[in-house]
């Protein structure tokens, strides 16, 4: 299982795709090779299907292919199995034939319900109001890490910084519950690297 960095690939980075030196699909092409697993499942954000990205990501899978794997791809979303934010990821699948030819399948998860509300996870710790972009009855926008990534579409999750009047930032916990950490977590760091 691995996720190559994102970065290349989202749409809130610079998008320079293979030609950035984060690019981690051939590292996972080379892993493969090794180890031959009889499952390999690497996952990464949409931005691999855009049309700029997608003839590498396409090569990518070819790679998997040549070195004697069948391989699926989709995008999931975090919300359809219980993670209470909306994070969707593509997630590549690759099978090995031996493993396909004495039964093996591609048997991807069906959705089991909805996600959890923000609210039962939220339990808005800083005293004061929720962020706008953390309604209620529905799940969040997915949180970006990164001292340079304090936002996701212009919402901050960074803590206890007024922004505006109207929201607040979000604090490391609820964060980590909406990422569905359990409330006992130990944190090895202090801030700011928590949040990350």
């Amino acid at each position: 299982l691995g996720g190559p960095p994102c970065q290349p690939f989202s749409a809130a980075g610079k998008g320079e795709g293979a030609d950035d030196e984060r690019d981690g699909f051939p590292a996972i092409l080379a892993t493969v090779d090794a180890l031959r697993p009889r499952h390999a499942i690497a996952e990464n954000v949409p931005g691999v299907l855009f049309e700029k990205h997608s003839a590498h990501y396409l090569r990518f899978i070819a790679g998997l292919e040549s070195l004697g794997y069948r391989v699926q791809y989709r995008e999931l979303a975090a919300a359809d199995f219980g993670v209470p934010q909306f994070r969707r990821r593509v997630w590549a699948w690759a099978l090995r034939d031996d493993v396909a030819r004495s039964g093996g399948s591609h048997n991807w998860p069906q959705p089991p319900h909805a996600a959890p509300e923000p609210s039962t996870t939220i339990a808005c710790d800083a005293g004061n109001a929720m962020p706008s972009a953390y309604r209620l009855g529905r799940p969040s926008p997915t949180l970006a890490g990164g001292a340079e990534s304090s936002h996701t579409n212009g919402r901050s999750v960074f803590p206890n910084q007024r922004i505006r009047d109207e929201m607040r930032r979000l604090t490391p916990d609820e964060c980590a519950r909406l990422q569905s950490c359990p409330d006992d977590w130990v944190w090895p760091e202090k801030m700011p690297k928590t949040h990350k």
